[in-house]
């Protein structure tokens, strides 16, 4: 008499189990970014379609991704770069919805930001700190207005600008997707909290080419 009983309580049970790899849903933004925060000259080098995060039922951050990406041609034999772009590069634009914490836990105000290709510095400072070097580096699309690539000391500055701090904005680069994606795909990796969502993208001579960036989790203390 009691097995019902039973079986209603663990369907309970197991319906109110968080579902993490759920809690970030995208969808198709057919708008682009507002002229009134991204200048005209990155907005012309952007797709006209772009993906909004949502997060717990929320806007979270929405990502526009440039038309084509600039790659270098170099190899990394250390196999600690994953992606073939130059330091500096846009990227695309992001717009966070609300304050929302970077990679190292800084906070970042809503708002836009141009998101650049980085490298983490082969120092001291940063051993052991992340297996590969690839990071988004975001800038404050009322500062960065150019779409050509900025130099290391320029990149840094205005990341550091978005974080209210001495070290630049982040969000960390996972390897790329292995083939081409019809729209975006959402990972969670259960061990570290992180959650990527993999982009598909075009280069300058118009090969497929995907990345995948952590837009959830931070690095472990």
């Amino acid at each position: 008499m009691r097995l019902p009983w039973i079986v209603a309580l663990l369907g309970v049970l197991l319906c109110s189990l968080p579902v993490a790899a759920e809690e970030l849903k995208v969808e198709v933004l057919d708008q682009p970014p507002n002229s009134k925060y991204v200048s005209q000259e990155i907005l012309q080098q952007l797709q006209p379609r772009g993906w909004k995060l949502v997060r717990d039922g929320r806007s979270y951050m929405a990502v526009w991704l440039a038309k084509s990406w600039v790659t270098t041609g170099q190899s990394d034999s250390s196999g600690q770069v994953l992606y073939p772009f130059k330091p500096g590069e846009l990227i695309g634009v992001v717009r966070l919805y609300r304050t929302t914490p970077d990679f190292r836990g800084q906070e970042l105000r809503r708002g836009y930001y141009v998101l650049r290709y980085g490298l983490q510095p082969q120092d001291g400072d940063h051993v052991g700190t992340f297996d590969t070097r690839d990071f988004l580096v975001l800038t404050p699309a009322k500062l960065d207005r150019d779409p050509a690539p900025l130099d290391t000391e320029k990149l840094t500055e205005l990341g550091a600008e978005s974080a209210g701090s001495t070290h630049p904005a982040i969000f960390p680069l996972l390897s790329p997707p292995k083939q081409r994606l019809d729209a975006p795909q959402v990972q969670h990796y259960d061990e570290q909290e992180w959650t990527s969502v993999s982009f598909s993208g075009t280069t300058q001579d118009g090969k497929p080419l995907g990345l995948q960036l952590i837009v959830v989790g931070q690095a472990e203390e």
